[in-house]
């Protein structure tokens, strides 16, 4: 149920998002209603000091899990009982953003269209993150257990490392990347100019639509696949793997 809800008038102008949660559901998108809206939902009627905060100043929107001095998990709300978070932000208020950080240690985090050429950060601990129709000059994601998808990701330099998930980056145009993980699988299809991709024991696949710059691929124990378009020159991909299958693939 909605157990607490904050919006402010469109003359607000706001070009930042900073959220910090600690379990439950994030989403963030644009819409076409006239106001920001955040909105909080739990199983039961929360305290006061069990609802989230919510502070805009200086043009920063700041969003926390309580409001209280205690960790949250003192407060009454852990013992598994969610909170769900979503901040609906008009289209015209999405254009002037020029940062977003999104941290959490238990959520699914999803954050859709967003296209302002913002500076972005996502990282959690356990749960999903979901991209999709991102531009961003910077994208920094991270997660110890949870996969990561990023659909039509438009990023000048990417930096990413997880540790057990799955990594999924589908018709993404990336200039520069560093890819780190550990023993989740990691696949990349689309553009990738300059870049490091590195894993222990997970398999990698790369499928690149555009000729490549210098890319440098390598894993412990997983197998390596690069696929990459037929006319590129030798040595613009370097593939390796200690233990696993390394190939490269011309189409």
């Amino acid at each position: 149920e909605l157990v607490n809800t904050v919006s402010f008038s469109t003359e607000t102008t706001m070009e930042s998002l900073d959220i910090q949660w600690q379990r439950g559901p994030i989403e963030v998108r644009p819409y076409r209603g006239n106001k920001l809206v955040v909105n909080e939902y739990a199983e039961r009627g929360l305290k006061s000091d069990e609802k989230g905060t919510v502070y805009l100043a200086s043009h920063d929107l700041t969003i926390g899990w309580v409001d209280s001095i205690l960790p949250a998990v003192d407060t009454g709300v852990g013992g598994g009982l969610y909170k769900r978070l979503e901040v609906l932000i008009p289209q015209e208020q999405a254009e002037a953003l020029e940062f977003v950080r999104v941290l959490s240690g238990e959520s699914d985090i999803t954050v859709t269209g967003l296209t302002n050429n913002i500076s972005f950060r996502v990282e959690n601990t356990v749960g999903e993150i979901n991209l999709e129709n991102i531009k961003a000059p910077l994208t920094v994601l991270g997660s110890e257990s949870g996969n990561i998808s990023c659909r039509k990701l438009d990023t000048d330099e990417l930096k990413l490392k997880t540790t057990s998930g799955a990594v999924e980056l589908t018709r993404c145009a990336l200039a520069k990347a560093d890819l780190r993980s550990v023993d989740g699988p990691l696949l990349v299809q689309g553009k990738l100019l300059y870049g490091t991709v590195q894993t222990y024991s997970a398999p990698v696949q790369l499928e690149l639509t555009t000729m490549p710059g210098n890319v440098e691929v390598t894993s412990a124990k997983g197998d390596v696949t690069v696929t990459q378009p037929k006319n590129t020159p030798e040595n613009r991909v370097n593939v390796y793997s200690e233990y696993g299958k390394a190939e490269e693939l011309f189409a």
